[in-house]
């Protein structure tokens, strides 16, 4: 398959309609497949529209690694940017064209470059949120072992908290995707999840994240809280805390993408004490949170 069909589809499907990324993260993904595909081509000696799936080597990767360090002077962090967008990739390809899984995992296997900055102290942390009728909600680092805890989550779900969340419909949630979204790559990634019950024995009903948007000071963010446990502050008290977490890695701001008739996560942002830029496009806000006000 030729690369650039699979790197079209990557965004038109993948990252728009199944993951649901905001348009300003589909950007920063092109402009890092923009540098990739002409040094793939060069590195080949081949035209980038002949470029395939196979023609994604471990070889070639990381030469493109190197060329940024070496010949555009990018930091470790801006390289580590740059192959997440490829892991994420690779994950579509693992997900939608198995034929080619062993060349993803391949990808995947590729290490993250240590950088100066502590990537995952709070790892370990755990916070209780006393929400309104004395309901205690443990809040931790999602760990790969949520999947089950995640996928209920979901399935409890109505249509409309489901189109809040990915502003599409969706009906199921396999496993392939389930596991992508647990085992997340910590360097690109932050996902806390809120529980209640027994520890061991718990029950998800929240949770939060960002997304480090590559060669950019800001991060995507997103939360859901299961429609039984809303309105009592869960989400405001999982938004603060992404907000410490996302200073603790020195991200200057978030971004999110809200649907105009979502009024509860809107309520969330403005009641955050911190400075909301809200742009209203085809019904949906673009906001902009700088995280110092």
């Amino acid at each position: 398959m030729r690369l650039t069909n699979c790197v079209q589809q990557f965004f038109d499907q993948y990252h728009f309609r199944i993951k649901g990324s905001s348009h300003r993260t589909i950007k920063a993904y092109r402009e890092a497949l923009t540098l990739f595909l002409p040094f793939a081509a060069k590195y080949y000696s081949i035209k980038v529209a002949s470029l395939s799936i196979d023609h994604l080597s471990l070889d070639v990767i990381l030469a493109f690694l190197d060329y940024l360090e070496s010949d555009r002077n990018n930091a470790a962090n801006t390289r580590n940017q740059r192959l997440a967008v490829i892991k994420s990739l690779a994950k579509m390809i693992r997900l939608m064209y198995p034929q080619h899984r062993k060349v993803a995992d391949i990808i995947l296997s590729i290490p993250q470059k240590k950088s100066q900055k502590m990537i995952v102290g709070f790892l370990y942390i755990e916070e209780i949120f006393a929400a309104k009728g004395d309901l205690d909600i443990r809040f931790r680092a999602i760990r790969p072992s949520d999947e089950e805890g995640m996928r209920n989550l979901f399935y409890r779900f109505s249509d409309e908290t489901v189109y809040y969340r990915y502003f599409q419909s969706v009906r199921s949630m396999p496993h392939a995707k389930i596991q992508e979204y647990v085992n997340v790559d910590w360097n690109q990634v932050t996902s806390i999840v809120g529980l209640i019950g027994e520890e061991g024995k718990g029950r998800i009903i929240a949770e939060g994240r960002f997304i480090i948007i590559p060669s950019s000071p800001f991060a995507e963010i997103v939360f859901v809280v299961d429609e039984a446990y809303q309105r009592l502050g869960i989400a405001s008290f999982l938004y603060k805390m992404l907000v410490q977490l996302a200073k603790e890695k020195g991200i200057k701001g978030f971004i999110a993408e809200i649907l105009f008739s979502n009024i509860g996560a809107m309520k969330v942002f403005r009641k955050g004490q911190l400075p909301v830029k809200a742009r209203l496009e085809d019904g949906v806000y673009h906001l902009e949170i700088p995280l110092s006000k």
